[in-house]
């Protein structure tokens, strides 16, 4: 494969996987059983984090002291299953944060969706745990696309 159908080919990718990854999070929704989790606890765990930016055609990673917050949920299904899971809750730079920096506080209610088949597995009723990887996919995609015919149309006259 040439290397100027290699920005478009990557963009209409990107598409269709957020494509399908949306039908999969639409047919999911139409199954879905709601609920109210409860969060029974926040930990903070000291941790290194890194961060990688780009700068004049390099990559530089730095890494840092951070503290990262896992939150415990609990629901009970419609059948009366008690179901508890674990989601991130965020992180913060330096260690030793305390748990009140993190994304959720103890006792507090969240909505959550699951499938009665797979209670197990609940998604949190949110847009960004929803749909946030079929969005950020998609603009990625539509990113990629343009430029692919930018470069098909510059190579294609020169």
């Amino acid at each position: 494969m040439s290397k100027r159908f290699l920005l478009l080919n990557i963009g209409l990718a990107l598409v269709i996987v957020s494509g399908v990854w949306g039908i999969k999070t639409t047919l999911f929704l139409l199954d879905a059983e709601r609920a109210t989790a409860t969060i029974t606890a926040v930990r903070n765990t000291d941790s290194t984090c890194r961060q990688t930016r780009r700068q004049r055609r390099r990559t530089i990673e730095t890494r840092y002291d951070c503290t990262i917050f896992t939150a415990e949920f609990e629901y009970r299904t419609d059948a009366g299953q008690l179901i508890t899971f674990e989601r991130g809750a965020g992180s913060v730079r330096g260690h030793g944060q305390p748990v009140s920096r993190a994304r959720f506080t103890a006792a507090q209610s969240v909505g959550v969706l699951y499938r009665s088949d797979r209670p197990d597995k609940p998604s949190l009723d949110e847009f960004a745990e929803l749909w946030g990887g079929s969005l950020l996919t998609a603009i990625a995609g539509f990113i990629f696309i343009p430029f692919g015919l930018i470069a098909l149309v510059r190579r294609g006259s020169a």
